[in-house]
Formats: C-alpha cells, structure tokens, sequence
C-alpha cells in the first residue's frame, strides 16, 4: 500500500480475481453495495476502471492498524468490520534484494455517508456490486465438482495443465478430504464444447492441522509451475490459477 499516485494501478475490473472474489462474497453474505474508487464519476460507467488503494504498514503497526489508519486518514472511514488476506505476494525487491511481501486484502467496512468524493485523482463512490463484473447476471462462482459433473467439455480446466477431466477431479478430491471448506471454479467462460475456467478458489479451515495439508499441496503445484511458494498468514482462501 503507497501514498504515491505512481503505484496506483487502473486494471479492469472484470479482470481481476480479487474483484470477482469480492463479488463472491458479496453474493454469499448479502452485501449490496461495494466501496469503489473508480476512474470516472459514475462507477457504471463502461470505460470506468477501478482502482487499488495502496498503502504501507509501518514501523510497529500491525496489518489491521494499518488498513484503519489508510482508510481513515485516506477516506474518512472509521468503521472496519473485517479483513482478511486473499494472497500475499513476493515480486518486488528493496535495494538489498530482499523480496518485499505485497497483500492483497478483502475488507468489509460499515455503509456510511462519504464525506470524501475524491482521492487523488479517482471517485470515491459505493456502487452497487453488480457493477464490479460487466457481465451481469454471469454466475462468477460455481461448485467445483458439481461443475465438473455436469459439465460436457472434456478438458474443462485448465488445458495448459490438465489434459482431462479425471485429473483436475482428482486435485478437487484431494484438497476436499485435506480439509477444504468449500473449493469454487470462478471466471467462468463459454466455448463450443462447454465451459471453461483456468481458477480454483480453496476456502481455507482455521484448524492448523486441516491447513497445513491444504498448504503443502498447494505449494507442491506451485513448484511444478515455477513459482514461488506461498506463505502461511492467515489466508481465508488460496488461488489456484493456471496461464
């Protein structure tokens, strides 16, 4: 999290796993309205982007001190109702080359009037959460084996990895009798043989012993990608994503 307009990013919102998850929970507790920094005034806007608030944790400050002092500081917003971390990643290095971990958070905070409009550059608006995919009425989130079952396309998950039903089935079988909560397919598409999705998303036990399994068989196919592995920090879900 920064201060500095250059470590903003513009990215679509339909884009971003983090936004559909978003929109996920949404779905699941209810939530109608989503608070949004957004590139235009009108957040339904089809051009708008939306925005990521950055900040940085400082010296002494835990992770949840910190997103209260951002948003109160940043937007007048006092009420935290809860947060968790969706991933944590390790890209950037500091003039030692020592990787700088980087969070990505979900935070659900009390509906309020703003007294904030603007940030920066960006609108500050609560939209509606529906605008948060473009594609309205598109079931983001679906049962993993429910999906598979019933699915007609015989290479429906990640192809690059998979080269077939059965194997990305086992995967899902193998995490559930880990100890998974609930395992979802998200951003799904619509090809010719069926439907297709490149993401799994694993809601994570609280029980460390359920969470370590969870964890080694995770970081077991991040190295089989190349890819560095993920560290335990209280994560609520774990991303598998295949490109």
């Amino acid at each position: 999290m920064s201060k500095h307009l250059d470590d903003f990013e513009e990215k679509p919102a339909v884009k971003e796993y983090f936004i559909r998850f978003c929109k996920i929970q949404a779905e699941k507790e209810g939530i109608v309205k989503n608070l949004v920094l957004t590139s235009t005034p009108n957040p339904d806007d089809e051009n708008s982007k939306i925005i990521e608030l950055c900040d940085k944790v400082q010296i002494g400050e835990t992770l949840e001190q910190a997103i209260k002092r951002s948003l109160k500081t940043e937007l007048e917003i006092d009420q935290v109702k809860k947060f968790f971390v969706l991933e944590i990643e390790e890209k950037a290095k500091n003039n030692k080359g020592k990787f700088l971990p980087r969070s990505v958070l979900y935070v659900e905070v009390e509906y309020q009037e703003l007294t904030v409009s603007k940030f920066q550059d960006f609108f500050v608006n609560w939209a509606d959460r529906k605008i948060l995919s473009k594609e309205d009425g598109e079931n983001l989130s679906k049962d993993a084996l429910s999906w598979l079952a019933n699915n007609p396309n015989p290479n429906p998950l990640a192809s690059n990895r998979f080269t077939n039903k059965q194997e990305p089935l086992d995967l899902i079988n193998l995490l559930n009798s880990a100890g998974a909560k609930e395992i979802w397919v998200c951003d799904v598409s619509h090809e010719p043989e069926g439907e297709y999705s490149d993401t799994l998303f694993v809601i994570m036990p609280w029980e460390p012993e359920k969470r370590r399994p969870l964890f080694t068989i995770y970081n077991r196919d991040c190295a089989s990608e190349g890819v560095r592995p993920t560290k335990e920090n209280g994560q609520e879900v774990l991303r598998f994503w295949w490109d």
